[in-house]
Order: structure tokens, then sequence, then C-alpha cells
């Protein structure tokens, strides 16, 4: 997936990905999907506990387990669509506009990506959980709290193109204003995301502990024989619902009313 140009005239919007598409237009989302993975594998090797030369490798029904996960909620970052008659090319279209919604998802590239885990305790279904399956959180084992909204998230990444630019910040918290309405819905006052970032990785660090995200531990892995460092990062989200008694060691995040359309 070629590099794309960051221009002022088109603003960035943040969106959630369906996990049920049309026959017509699941190939092309899978193609998509694919492609800018494996363009973030490429760019940034070390950032990814899988390498490009393993998920290339994958079959198509696993790239379609992926993008179709209900366990997961899978957030990408492209320019606003609806300008100068463009066909949104998640929007429902009837069958004479196939072509024209195919035509815009070739002209709509993704410039970043991020995706939520809902915990192991929520999956029970046999779906994949964790997208980076070489280092798999057991996220029961961390499940400490009065609170049934656990989220891990993973597979954070910006094109170059669009770096420095907030969209990291507004992506992590996109992904927190969700997290923290899935509590409110099940009238629960505390929700937690956890994450895992190489040791060396410090702008990710930063841009975490910026949304409250407080490191947990250190721990190492191995990728191809190369052994790594990771940091795991936590972050308690106050919901507000249940009594000044629960408390935490950690700093709850202060929730961002801020929320990607759910399509």
């Amino acid at each position: 997936m070629p590099t794309t140009t960051p221009s002022a005239q088109r603003p960035i919007q943040i969106t959630i990905l369906p996990t049920t598409w049309p026959a017509s237009i699941l190939p092309l989302a899978v193609q998509t999907y694919k492609s800018f993975r494996l363009h973030a594998l490429k760019t940034d090797p070390k950032a990814f506990a899988m390498t490009y030369e393993q998920e290339i490798q994958f079959s198509d029904s696993r790239w379609i387990q992926r993008l179709t996960n209900k366990n997961a909620v899978q957030f990408i970052a492209t320019y606003a669509n609806k300008t100068n008659g463009e066909i949104d090319p998640l929007e429902e279209t009837d069958a004479q506009e196939a072509d024209a919604r195919e035509e815009a998802w070739r002209r709509t590239p993704w410039l970043g990506s991020l995706v939520l885990v809902r915990k192991a305790d929520d999956a029970g279904t046999g779906e994949e959980n964790a997208f980076d399956g070489g280092l798999h959180v057991d996220l029961r084992k961390q499940n400490q709290w009065p609170t049934e909204v656990v989220f891990h998230m993973n597979a954070v990444f910006l094109d170059p193109s669009v770096r420095r630019q907030g969209l990291g910040k507004r992506m992590v918290q996109a992904a927190r204003g969700l997290v923290a309405e899935e509590a409110r819905q099940k009238g629960v006052g505390w929700a937690r995301m956890t994450t895992l970032v190489d040791s060396w990785n410090t702008a990710a660090i930063g841009l975490y502990a910026s949304q409250k995200f407080e490191r947990k531990r250190v721990d190492e892995y191995k990728v191809d024989g190369e052994r790594r460092e990771t940091v795991e990062m936590e972050c308690l989200l106050d919901i507000g619902l249940l009594g000044s008694g629960k408390s935490s060691s950690s700093t709850p995040c202060s929730v961002v009313a801020l929320q990607a359309p759910v399509l």
C-alpha cells in the first residue's frame, strides 16, 4: 500500500468497521484490510509481535476471520468522505451503486488503525482474540476489578504521512469513548483498557501515558528468535456509576466524550 499524501483540505475521520459485510463488498474489504495490515508490518516491523513474512502466508479465511471477528472492534482512519459527491464506501447502498461503492473503496486510502479486543471471558466463541497472535494476553488473569468491561488495545498503527498531527491521540480517545459507553450500557462503574508496547517505542509509550495509561510490568518475548522487551500498560476508566468506596491503586482515566460513528 503506497504512502498517502496528507491534505489540509481533507479532514480525517475515524470509523468503526462493521463485522458483517455485504457479499458484494466483502472481498474488496478483506483485500483493503489485508493490504493495510501488511503495509503496517513492512513499515514498522519491530512494532508488532507478528511479522510480514508470517502474515503474508495467511489464508483468505484467516483474513476474513479477523475482519469479521465479533469480539473485536476495529477503528480505521481515512480521509473524510462525502466531499465532491463521493460515495461513502462503508455506507449501505443498493445494487445499482455497487460499482461506485467499490470505486470509493479504491479511492479511500486507510491512514491508521486501532483494534480493541474484548477480554477472554466475554469471548467464548472460539474466534481469534489477539491479532498479534504470538503475544496473546490472558485478560482473565488481569481482571481484578468489579467490572465486566475489559478491552485489550493492539494493532495500533499510523501511516508515516499522518504522524505527529494528533491522530494517534484522537484514535485512542475514540477507543476510550467506546469502552466507556459499553460500561455505561452494562451499568458498571469501572472499565479497563490494557495494551502492550515494546520498550524501545517511546513515542507510543508517551502517547498512552498522555491518555492516563500507566506502566504495570515489563516482560520479554521472542519474534523469529529475537528477544524483545515489552511494557504492559493499563488505563482504568472511572465511569462514575459505583459508590466512592470503589477505589484502585492506579489513577483512573478521565472519560473523553468522543466516539467514532458506529456503522
